[in-house]
């Protein structure tokens, strides 16, 4: 089973996706990806939900393309018993409570944004969704956690 590591790109993800089920050592110049769609697998043994195309790129060996099937991950379930509320300080920001939960639900902060405001001191926890970006090659979806500061 392939695992997605967070410090690496989404592109990278994916080539090291590729890399599992090839012959080739793929280092992602050899072709350009496309947006991925949602697929319906062609059986019930296939473990897949999306597919993106690879198009070659000139001068690299290879011709034409290809589309391949793969399993993006659902946004909120990517790291089982993940905890969805967050107790910030007067210094978090935006970006400190992304990394947060990024750090938190092992997702690679490039492929998803979040969306919601923070709350001032006193005030009840905030909602805050966290959702896939347009063409994310790794996830789906959108899940919700809360923000508040300490009671």
């Amino acid at each position: 089973m392939f695992q997605i590591d967070r410090t690496k790109s989404a592109a990278a993800n994916l080539i090291a996706l590729l890399n599992t089920g090839s012959t080739y050592a793929f280092t992602g110049s050899e072709y350009t990806i496309g947006v991925p769609s949602a697929q319906t697998p062609v059986d019930n043994t296939e473990n897949t939900n999306s597919q993106v195309t690879l198009t070659a790129v000139d001068g690299s060996g290879f011709t034409g393309t290809k589309t391949v099937r793969y399993r993006r991950l659902a946004m909120g379930a990517t790291k089982p018993g993940a905890k969805v509320a967050y107790t910030i300080g007067g210094t978090d920001t935006m970006q400190t409570i992304k990394t947060a939960i990024a750090v938190e639900h092992n997702l690679v902060e490039s492929d998803f944004d979040i969306t919601g405001v923070i709350p001032a001191q006193g005030d009840p926890a905030a909602t805050f969704a966290v959702t896939a970006i347009d063409g994310s090659v790794l996830y789906t979806g959108t899940f919700n956690v809360t923000v508040q500061f300490p009671a």
